[in-house]
């Protein structure tokens, strides 16, 4: 009986279980590679939009703050208090 659902169908249970894998393989395959590109599309925008000058203005300001003496820090906390 099996034999011949088998031979209606015209693919054999292990051939089947085949088939269905390969398709649930190409289908992840698929969503990796979209989700590959949408995250290098993303890198792409965001090395656009940064600009040398925001860069320049940013590094001046975290040298500004390495500059501060750890004492002035300590000083303005304690006379807020």
């Amino acid at each position: 009986m099996i034999i011949g659902l088998q031979l209606l169908t015209g693919e054999t249970f292990r051939e089947r279980r085949q088939r269905e894998r390969r398709e649930l393989y190409d289908l992840k395959l698929a969503e990796w590679s979209a989700r590959l590109q949408l995250t290098d599309e993303l890198i792409d925008t965001l090395n656009v939009s940064v600009q040398p000058e925001e860069t320049n203005k940013d590094l001046e300001k975290i040298e500004e703050l390495l500059s501060l003496s750890r004492n002035d820090n300590k000083d303005s906390s304690s006379q807020s208090q």
